[in-house]
């Protein structure tokens, strides 16, 4: 019997994408297109084909948004995850993932953009606005220079140094129902605020209302984060300094 070169012989691979041989050279050398808008051709065998295991980079391997695309951008090296794709796919984790909504519930309506979608332009964003300041780990952030904001988008992200980050996490299990920056003493009846400068708990003070101790608290965190501002400003981005300056603390917040 002779061998057929199973030239336009068609296949799904496991992601569901359709995929043509166009070109047959032997059962260890075919060329497969993927028929997608985006016709990417790969170089792989007969029976990976047949087995439905060749990879598209376009495919949405990534809690079925984030894909690979193509370029210059590895996800890994030598078997272990780039700092870009580490920072990409944890963003995506984020925002897609059901189990990490369940410890991290604000970030249930968070979002990547289109763009982000694409492992590669992504990684270009990140070699083009990493930075580092002393040894802090650094975070991507997507709400400080744009407050509320829930898409993760070029214009509205920026690396933010562990020290600076610190400033916006929030004890919403000691503050119970209270207002940001204040809990309830019980024993004494009164609502009090605290906030943390350089490290330190500073006590605000005791208040009969809650909006009088929400009050305080505004008033010196917002101090401290045009402190802090001040301090790296010439060690972080303008548009941070910038958005650490025109920070205000809400009463939703």
């Amino acid at each position: 019997m002779v061998f057929k070169p199973p030239l336009g012989e068609e296949n799904i691979n496991k992601y569901g994408t359709l995929m043509k041989v166009i070109e047959y050279n032997s059962k260890n050398d075919i060329l497969v297109e993927f028929q997608d808008n985006h016709k990417h051709v790969v170089h792989t065998n007969i029976q990976r084909f047949r087995q439905g295991r060749v990879s598209n980079p376009f495919d949405k391997t990534v809690y079925g948004k984030g894909y690979l695309g193509v370029g210059e951008y590895q996800g890994s090296i030598g078997g272990i995850q780039t700092p870009q794709y580490k920072e990409w796919r944890g963003m995506l984790t984020r925002c897609y993932s059901n189990e990490y909504h369940k410890s991290y519930p604000t970030y249930i309506n968070a979002q990547v953009c289109e763009e982000w979608l694409n492992f590669q332009n992504f990684a270009k964003w990140y070699e083009d606005n990493y930075y580092e300041v002393d040894n802090q780990t650094m975070h991507l952030d997507k709400d400080i220079i744009n407050k509320g904001n829930k898409l993760y988008c070029p214009d509205k992200c920026v690396f933010v140094p562990h020290e600076l980050n610190l400033l916006f996490t929030k004890n919403d299990s000691k503050r119970g129902q209270c207002l940001i920056g204040v809990y309830y003493d019980k024993s004494r009846h009164k609502f009090k605020s605290a906030c943390r400068r350089y490290g330190k708990k500073v006590g605000l003070g005791s208040f009969d209302s809650e909006e009088e101790a929400f009050y305080a608290y505004k008033e010196f965190k917002e101090e401290t984060i045009q402190l802090m501002a001040e301090e790296y400003k010439d060690k972080i981005p303008m548009k941070l300094y910038n958005g650490l300056m025109s920070y205000k603390v809400e009463k939703e917040d």
